[in-house]
């Protein structure tokens, strides 16, 4: 009958997509390795450039940010026999940075207790009634939304993507209830856009400053001190961890936004963790030394 021939169509449909979809990422993937490979040497490493200037805030570009983190990718990423990979990054960096930036004592506490930030924003905006991957989702899409100076529509659209049901009205009640917890944030946005604008420039910490037109989007006004404070800590934690590497049989083999990965001899790796961590989180006393960054390297024997 009708309704099974359109079920039956239906189906086909679906099942034509999926294909289409597992082919286009086969293709994309064959793409990506051939690329990868036209970059190894005979010794089978493989070696990137990298582009300091790439980005506004001083972010690093590199081609292998295109390694996919989900899936196998980035386990063909391995370390030379005898050796093992620290791979290192910073635990809610964004979110510390923005508590720090705005001395926000709320989110300082919260940190200083171990908590995480995503997950205790989403329970305080709307209890418990969430399991807790779906909770902490929705506290991250909240917090990095509001942090990288979205508008309540952009984190509403975020929402929806992820599967939440939730309306524009119920987006907006959620970050007036987040505002009010953490009102230091709040303030410090404001005044980020005031100041940018009436003084035409956005600074870093460092002092690291981004020109500001009269008509320049809030959106980067907010954006530039984080992303600009992240950049400035990872690198001057670049330069920390090289200096306590000299000497040993171990080196900075690659970084990606703000994860390290140091190649060391499988004997010494777990002293190893140890200096990586160290000076990751040193790196950040004397830029935000309000709030503590936390770092948690793990020794594997691939990047993935």
């Amino acid at each position: 009958d009708q309704c099974s021939v359109k079920a039956i169509a239906n189906a086909d449909v679906r099942a034509l997509c999926c294909n289409l979809l597992d082919f286009w990422k086969t293709e994309l993937e064959c793409r990506d390795i051939e690329s990868y490979l036209s970059m190894t040497g005979r010794d089978n490493r493989l070696r990137d450039s990298i582009d300091q200037l790439n980005a506004k805030t001083g972010r690093f570009y590199r081609h292998l940010q295109t390694v996919q983190k989900d899936g196998p990718m980035r386990s063909l990423f391995r370390a030379k026999e005898g050796y093992k990979f620290i791979v290192a990054d910073y635990s809610h960096q964004e979110a510390r940075i923005i508590a720090g930036l705005s001395n926000d004592q709320a989110a300082i506490d919260l940190f200083k207790s171990g908590k995480d930030i995503y997950l205790d924003t989403a329970r305080s905006i709307i209890g418990s009634r969430l399991e807790t991957s779906r909770l902490r989702s929705l506290g991250k899409e909240i917090v990095l939304g509001l942090n990288n100076g979205r508008s309540a529509y952009s984190i509403y659209e975020g929402l929806t993507r992820l599967g939440f049901g939730y309306d524009l009205d119920d987006v907006h009640g959620m970050i007036l209830r987040y505002n009010m917890e953490f009102s230091g944030m709040d303030a410090w946005r404001s005044g980020i856009e005031s100041s940018a604008l009436n003084d035409g420039f956005v600074s870093t910490p460092l002092g690291r400053r981004l020109k500001v037109n009269k008509d320049a989007n809030p959106n980067s006004l907010i954006n530039y001190p984080v992303q600009g404070t992240a950049a400035d800590g990872f690198k001057m934690a670049l330069i920390l961890v090289d200096d306590e590497l000299a000497g040993q049989d171990a080196s900075i083999v690659h970084i990606l936004h703000d994860e390290v990965i140091v190649e060391a001899r499988e004997d010494i790796a777990d002293t190893v963790v140890v200096i990586v961590r160290d000076c990751m989180e040193q790196a950040f006393k004397d830029v935000l030394p309000a709030v503590q960054m936390v770092v948690e390297p793990v020794v594997r024997d691939s990047w993935g």
